[in-house]
């Protein structure tokens, strides 16, 4: 699977949730924690999700109908 359909998958799976943790990518995308880890920043940087506190979940800041609204507009 190609890195842009993980990330298609990343933000619909994410967008879905309340709360995002690495765990959570690397059982449902079947990837390593380095990956998840790479993921889960780069979410961060786009505005979906909270920034590190700690080991807590990382909250989802965007609606499954924000983030289709922004991907309809064509932005990151």
């Amino acid at each position: 699977m190609c890195t842009e359909q993980l990330r298609g998958l990343n933000l619909t799976f994410q967008t879905d949730r309340t709360f995002c943790t690495t765990s959570s990518l690397q059982r449902y995308l079947n990837v390593g924690y380095a990956r998840a880890a790479r993921m889960i920043d780069e979410l961060e940087k786009m505005g979906i999700v909270s920034g590190y506190n700690g080991a807590k979940p990382r909250k989802v800041l965007m609606t499954k109908q924000q983030y289709e609204e922004r991907k309809m507009r064509n932005l990151p």
